[in-house]
């Protein structure tokens, strides 16, 4: 059976099931992973490959060749999400200082591209997030400068540095900007 893409409901049925259970035995997943997607399979002896998505990262997980290897990169570290077209989809993904990070995962084309959808809505996502962060930490800032700036003023004013009109004036200055 090739790889196929669970989501929401889904992730219930037996085989999602089956390979969340695996990956946190082995701890490829952790207790407080919360998976939100997943493009893999179980196979006769265990778990093969899968590719899983959870609140906070992207889990790649290879068994195919006997020899583990778990890959795990953060949302807030993805730069970018590609898709090149093989046999079959490959997932890349642009993580910062590795450059284009290729995720090879046999799958219907369908499963790959449901799962590239996505991983692309939560990088997107996360961007905004990140963004959001840093307009709000920017206005954070400029409101402290403004702020800083009236305190300064009045305490010219008080010494007798300033007129109360310049202050009055400077300061409106300052909460009009």
């Amino acid at each position: 059976m090739a790889n196929q893409f669970y989501s929401g409901d889904s992730l219930k049925e037996q085989t999602p099931q089956k390979i969340i259970t695996f990956a946190k035995k082995t701890q490829v997943l952790s207790a407080d992973d919360l998976v939100e997607a997943i493009l893999g399979r179980t196979i006769l002896w265990g778990i093969g490959s899968f590719l899983a998505v959870t609140d906070k990262d992207i889990i790649y997980f290879n068994n195919d060749s006997g020899l583990p290897k778990t890959l795990r990169y953060a949302f807030s570290n993805i730069e970018s999400v590609g898709k090149v077209t093989r046999v079959f989809d490959v997932i890349v993904l642009t993580v910062n200082a590795l450059g284009a990070v290729p995720i090879d995962i046999m799958a219907d084309n369908s499963y790959t591209n449901s799962m590239y959808e996505f991983i692309l809505d939560k990088v997107e996502k996360c961007k905004k997030q990140k963004y959001s962060a840093n307009v709000q930490a920017g206005a954070n800032t400029q409101s402290t400068d403004v702020a800083d700036q009236i305190k300064k003023l009045f305490e010219l004013k008080e010494m007798g540095a300033i007129t109360e009109d310049e202050f009055a004036q400077k300061k409106k200055q300052l909460l009009t900007l």
